[in-house]
């Protein structure tokens, strides 16, 4: 048996042994969907971390920033976006102690409508970001494992359904803290081994530079004007709107705590991107020419790079970030329907009253469907890892960006107009995402976040103007 296998083996048993431990002490929906509201500023600012720098970071990340240079992850956009949910989101969250994203647009704007439309972007990002996080465990299980590319998605998707559905978000955190250990011995190593190789950060550059003129400059390789900001616009709107970061408000002890993790979080986030710039550098410098496709240029500096045990703590390590993110989702995705559609949508305005185990079993279920929807997917989509999740970050972006940061700053705002923005905003990214993958010239020159933003902040401005806002029993509760 290879080291690799045994590893691996190591690392999945593990995942199951927490989800059955955290699976023993869930006891509601509180604790299932929102770990009780009970985790501390350290555990979160990792768990934020976990959720973020996922699979698709490590594999097309660094595969992307081989292909268009250093730029392709700018940390002043994550930077900002994070800076948003800590001035004006993550205090506001934790104090209105909701559950989804969906239940904070519900109740701010007085519509069971845009609750249920959200519930429905949400479950609609959540899988296509799962299709990217899931192709990047497979590569990964395949790398370590020797298994087939079928049976390694099986096996990978099969693991995160079955420790989330059973362990909620309780194991979700207390995975992302293994996971997180696992990234920082796994990716550590490799960093280690090129730093040598390369001489350092100023090596790595140089040697970029020279094997493509253009990678350490402000422009990248290969970017168009517009295709360079609106990439750039993607991941600042993507960090305060990103369902799994954002939630994460609610897990928090109280608001101190939530607001804390979020600048600790920035910080372990930027020095992880960073590292992978670094890899992305090195792999253009090193092993450009042996790749098939730029999301191979992790598993190949990992392959070429590191001994057999230090090569499978690595891909463990990608594993990891990959399934800390999916375990998320997964959970966003379970809330969305039992909570979000059924509970707040169709029972209680009936109401009828269900038992906690009932919203659990159907969480359950949808978990259980949701991860078979993006194990399907990611047998059928070629498109780079980091592309798809760009189309899941903008779908997300475009419909929540201006509903979310307005309801929590302008108290004018209006439901109709929120609600109508979002609808906007998602339909134009979505069917810019479609063109662009049609292959249209002229929609690959724009990202689709940016359409869909436009017509986002056009529609809730010119609305508001002409609607009536909220009562001012929900002005009051958001605006003491």
């Amino acid at each position: 048996m290879s080291i690799g296998l045994v590893i691996l083996a190591l690392y999945l048993v593990l995942m199951v042994v927490i989800g059955i431990v955290a699976g023993r002490l869930q006891k509601s929906t509180a604790h299932f969907w929102v770990g009780n509201r009970g985790f501390g500023a350290p555990v979160l600012a990792v768990a934020i971390l976990a959720s973020i720098m996922h699979g698709g970071t490590v594999i097309g990340g660094t595969g992307a920033i081989a292909a268009q240079g250093a730029t392709v992850l700018n940390n002043l956009s994550f930077a900002l976006g994070f800076l948003v949910v800590l001035l004006f989101m993550a205090e506001k969250l934790r104090a209105f102690g909701g559950f989804t994203l969906p239940d904070f647009l519900g109740d701010r704007y007085e519509s069971n409508n845009f609750r249920a439309f959200a519930a429905l972007v949400v479950l609609v990002s959540a899988i296509v970001s799962l299709i990217a996080q899931t192709k990047s465990m497979g590569l990964v299980v395949q790398q370590m494992s020797g298994l087939s590319p079928s049976v390694s998605l099986i096996l990978a998707t099969a693991i995160f359904v079955f420790y989330t559905s059973i362990g909620g978000m309780l194991a979700a955190v207390w995975t992302d803290i293994a996971q997180w250990l696992f990234m920082t011995v796994g990716l550590g190593s490799l960093l280690v081994v090129l730093w040598g190789e390369l001489g350092g950060l100023t090596g790595m550059a140089l040697a970029a530079e020279k094997a493509a003129p253009g990678w350490t400059s402000l422009t990248g390789i290969g970017w168009t004007q517009t295709g360079f900001w609106t990439w750039h616009l993607v991941w600042f709107i993507a960090y305060f709107t990103r369902i799994e970061f954002v939630t994460k408000m609610y897990t928090a002890k109280d608001e101190r705590t939530a607001k804390a993790s979020v600048a600790w979080g920035l910080l372990l986030v930027l020095i992880f991107f960073s590292i992978t710039v670094f890899y992305g550098g090195a792999a253009r410098a090193l092993v450009w020419d042996q790749l098939r496709t730029p999301d191979e240029a992790f598993p190949v500096l990992v392959k070429t790079y590191l001994s057999p045990l230090w090569a499978s703590l690595a891909l463990a390590g990608v594993a990891a970030a990959a399934m800390s993110t999916v375990s998320s989702l997964l959970l966003l995705s379970g809330a969305a329907i039992a909570h979000d559609l059924l509970r707040k949508c169709y029972y209680e305005p009936q109401g009828i009253e269900k038992t906690e185990e009932y919203y659990l079993n159907v969480s359950r279920l949808t978990l259980l469907g949701v991860g078979l929807v993006a194990l399907v997917g990611a047998f059928f989509t070629p498109t780079l890892v980091l592309t798809i999740v760009s189309y899941a970050v903008a779908l997300t972006g475009a419909a929540f960006a201006m509903p979310m940061l307005l309801g929590l700053v302008w108290p004018r705002t209006s439901p109709q107009a929120a609600y109508y923005s979002s609808v906007g905003g998602f339909a134009g990214s979505g069917l810019w995402a479609v063109l662009t993958e049609s292959g249209y010239p002229w929609a690959k020159a724009v990202h689709p976040i940016f359409p869909g933003l436009v017509l986002s902040i056009i529609i809730i401005f010119a609305l508001t103007m002409v609607t009536e806002p909220a009562s001012p029993e929900t002005i009051k509760r958001f605006f003491p």
